[in-house]
This record gives C-alpha cells, sequence and structure tokens, in this order.
C-alpha cells in the first residue's frame, strides 16, 4: 500500500527538507530534481525492506553521500535531511496502521525496529560516504546561511 504511493511521500519528503533544513532553504545547490530524486530511491528501498523484510541496500544512501559532498553540502544538513525522511515514512506507516484494519501491535513494532534501524544503516553509509570524499566547494557559513 504504502509502496504504491512512494511518489507522493517522495514529493512530501523533499518539499519538507527543502522548507525545514536551512541549508537547502537557503541555496539550490542540490536542484529540486536531485533532492527528489535521491528520496525516492531512500525510500524505495525502505518500503522494500518494510514490506519483503529484504536486506537493506546502501548504494542510495552512498551515492547520495558522494553526490552531497562533491557539491559541498554540509553533513549536518545531510544528516537533517535522512531525520526527515525517516520521520516521514514513520509518519506514513502510522496513519497505514490507523486507517486499516488487522495490523497488530507486534507488526507495528517490528515496522518501528526496521525504520530506525534503516535510518541508522543508511545514515551511517552516507556518512562514511561524504567524508571519504573531499568537499569541492567550501561554503562559508554566515548566520543567515551561505555566502
Amino acid at each position: 500500500m504504502l509502496a504504491d504511493n512512494v511518489d507522493k511521500l517522495a514529493q512530501d519528503v523533499a518539499c519538507a527538507v527543502r522548507a525545514e533544513v536551512d541549508f537547502y532553504k537557503s541555496t539550490r545547490v542540490v536542484t529540486d530534481d536531485d533532492l527528489l530524486a535521491s528520496c525516492a530511491d531512500n525510500l524505495r528501498i525502505a518500503l522494500n525492506s518494510l514490506q519483503e523484510g529484504a536486506a537493506f541496500d546502501t548504494s542510495p544512501a552512498v551515492a547520495t553521500g558522494s553526490r552531497r559532498a562533491a557539491a559541498g553540502v554540509p553533513l549536518p544538513a545531510v544528516m537533517d535531511a535522512y531525520r526527515i525522511g525517516s520521520y516521514r515514512l514513520w509518519d506514513a506507516v502510522v496513519d497505514i496502521a490507523t486507517e486499516k484494519r488487522g495490523v497488530s501491535r507486534d507488526m507495528m513494532i517490528e515496522a518501528t525496529r526496521r525504520i530506525w534501524r534503516f535510518q541508522n544503516v543508511y545514515t551511517d553509509a552516507m556518512t562514511s560516504a561524504h567524508q571519504s570524499r573531499p568537499c569541492t566547494r567550501s561554503w562559508r557559513m554566515k548566520p543567515n546561511g551561505p555566502r
């Protein structure tokens, strides 16, 4: 059910990142199309893991970390974006659980475990990739964002 709405959820996450993360709000270093594609790729992997119990494929997180480092996006901004994605994913799971009959307490506990495990594994993979690639741009931050 949630997998059928991944594009809508990805759009929601991308809009939230653009609105809530100062770096993404004040620059267009990451294009809207790139941000949306990254959100969609990451959410597809998360949803596949939730629904199928599949192992986490961290290659989209590694690719995102490398691209963001190359663009000069500060690591904390990317981590904030990942946190927002996890929160929005959790909200979507809760919405489905409250609308659909037959979702047990145990199912919700397992979904919760998998979402937070996913968030940890994905953030670690993205962070490692970001830190292993030298930033090609240097953004000097002033109080209201990059100059």
